[in-house]
């Protein structure tokens, strides 16, 4: 009975947590057509979230959340004991999943990029570094206890270390080397030397991951295959295209990099295979979302609401 249940009680959470994402990253607006589209769109993740699908995939998008908007909210309010909080969800995520490393990895790659883009800026890069190293510590710490029963595989445990000394290290080497050259010089070096150090079981399971992630070409299994347009328009429909020009608007309005990095690896995930529409829709709804929002400044106060009303109901129309 719980575990028919829990699918669609966490969708209700899921759907406050995009609006607050929504809210966070323009206005209230964005949440709330983020939400209409994540709620009516018929993706993997409405499937997943009917009642009786005792699956975890909710779960992930629900731990997924909770990790972007409290780190979100820590960079925007500059508060940084929020990023607990997102080491928290961290944690349930690496407890529903197995394959939970894969958004250590996400995060490190929003951590290495804006930590270069504020180098180069020559920004503080403390606060991007602590952030990372306090959210993935505390996901470890709540995931240890499992991990010491089932003696992970030794690629999970340098795959954690290497997470974890990564701030560490382009702090250090960020301090010491103010010569921008050099420090990229000085990584490139780094990232050569630890090739032999992590050992080509370590290669091997970042190809076999990145394979299981991205790659559903020739896949028998029909969720692992690719989406092509015909399924990404009857999924979502007009949304799409609204999703597209959010992207400009994104960077037009500087969102957060952590956002953009998301939006970024979601969509190449549901190329790749289609199952990832459970991950993609929230990024897909917050984009549209934001684009509608932007575009609806172009009309006049008193018929901008109604013509948004139209314009919702037109984008899902190709997809009931």
């Amino acid at each position: 009975i719980v575990g028919a249940w829990l699918a669609p009680i966490l969708s209700i959470f899921i759907l406050f947590l995009v609006y607050l994402i929504g809210r966070e990253l323009l206005n209230k607006w964005v949440g709330l057509i983020a939400v209409f589209l994540v709620g009516v769109l018929p993706t993997e993740f409405f499937h997943r979230s009917r009642l009786g699908n005792a699956d975890h995939h909710t779960f992930e998008v629900f731990a997924v959340l909770g990790i972007v908007l409290f780190l979100l909210l820590a960079q925007k309010y500059k508060k940084w004991y929020l990023v607990l909080v997102s080491g928290f969800f961290l944690g349930l995520y690496l407890w529903a999943w197995q394959g939970g490393l894969f958004f250590i990895a996400v995060l490190g790659i929003w951590y290495i990029t804006e930590f270069l883009i504020k180098y180069f800026k020559k920004e503080s890069t403390f606060s991007t570094s602590r952030d990372f190293f306090l959210t993935v510590l505390v996901g470890i710490i709540i995931i240890l206890p499992y991990y010491i029963m089932i003696h992970p595989p030794l690629v999970y445990v340098i795959a954690i270390l290497m997470a974890l000394a990564l701030p560490v290290v382009l702090q250090g080497l960020s301090l010491l080397i103010k010569n921008r050259y050099i420090f990229l010089l000085a990584l490139a070096l780094l990232a050569i030397r630890a090739i032999p150090l992590v050992g080509p079981n370590m290669l091997h399971f970042i190809d076999s991951a990145l394979r299981a992630l991205f790659w559903g070409f020739g896949s028998p299994v029909d969720e692992m295959i690719p989406s092509s347009p015909t399924v990404l328009f009857s999924a979502y429909g007009i949304s799409i295209f609204f999703a597209i020009g959010g992207f400009y608007y994104v960077i037009k309005n500087k969102v957060p990099v952590l956002f953009i990095v998301w939006c970024v690896i979601n969509t190449l995930l549901v190329i790749g295979q289609r199952r990832w529409g459970y991950y993609f829709v929230v990024t897909e709804a917050l984009l549209a979302g934001l684009f509608l929002s932007e575009v609806s400044k172009f009309l006049r106060k008193d018929s901008r609401s109604a013509a948004c009303v139209v314009m919702l109901i037109f984008l899902i129309l190709p997809s009931l």
